[in-house]
């Protein structure tokens, strides 16, 4: 193995992030379209068939809601086993850069800044992190 596999595994984390998001974006915009289905009433027979609208948009948010149970238990499943990856380090100084970057998401550089590193230190640390990583559980 390399440090480009260890990368994607952390990298799950993010991925995970991103897809939740996704998916409570997709919830919610589900249920504002529900909520502005009113019904009318019609004195013709038959209806308006607004009723059909609303119970399809209410089935439609109860298959999504399911979905994102299941979905969010795996992607909760993934970020955990990135937290103990990157657990698993001994170094703290290794642990901290790679918190930061992949669990928080921030940029080398910004990890610089916050650490008091020089960006090199903080690509060195990493390096290393990885290296060690791909030894210990690859």
């Amino acid at each position: 193995m390399n440090t480009k596999t260890v990368k994607h595994a952390l990298n799950a984390y993010w991925y995970a992030t991103q897809h939740l998001c996704n998916l409570a974006e997709r919830y919610n915009r589900l249920k504002s379209q529900a909520e502005k289905i009113t019904t009318t009433y019609s004195p013709a027979p038959g209806g308006s068939g607004n009723q059909d609208k609303i119970s399809k948009a209410a089935a439609n948010l109860a298959d999504l809601e399911k979905e994102y149970q299941a979905e969010y238990q795996k992607a909760r499943d993934a970020m955990h086993r990135v937290e103990a990856l990157i657990g698993s380090l001994d170094d703290f100084k290794q642990r901290l850069i790679l918190e930061d970057e992949y669990l928080d998401f921030k940029s080398r550089r910004q990890i610089a800044y916050n650490r008091h590193f020089s960006y090199r230190t903080v690509t060195r640390i990493h390096e290393q992190a990885l290296i060690e990583l791909n030894k210990h559980v690859f």
